[in-house]
Formats: C-alpha cells, structure tokens, sequence
C-alpha cells in the first residue's frame, strides 16, 4: 500500500485495520512495522555499523 504522501491519517487508519485482519489474511508487510518504523529512521537500529550520521531538517546543523 502506497500513498501520496505516504504518511498521514488515513494511512495510518488503515495500518491499524490491516493490524486486525492479519491473523485471516496474507499480509506481506506487517503492518505495525510498516507504521512503526519508518524506512529513513530504520537505520538508527543499527548505530554500531553506521558511520557518524545526523538525522536533521536544518542545512545549517549539517
């Protein structure tokens, strides 16, 4: 399931009733891990086998 934008209310929604149905249904993707953990900040999971990183909106803290 893909959105644009990816991420926003109904999306969410809809993660939570995929969550219920998938003990009856194949879902491929889990859905409290797709809601969960997004893709960009997924990484910080693994902080030992990263270089020095920052996470950031801001040009000027770079």
């Amino acid at each position: 399931m893909r959105q644009n934008p990816p991420f926003n209310m109904d999306y969410i929604t809809a993660t939570f009733l995929l969550e219920k149905i998938s003990n009856k249904t194949q879902i491929i993707n889990d859905p409290f891990a797709v809601r969960n953990m997004p893709e960009k900040l997924y990484s910080i999971n693994f902080l030992k086998l990263m270089p020095p990183t920052i996470f950031t909106r801001s040009v000027y803290e770079i």
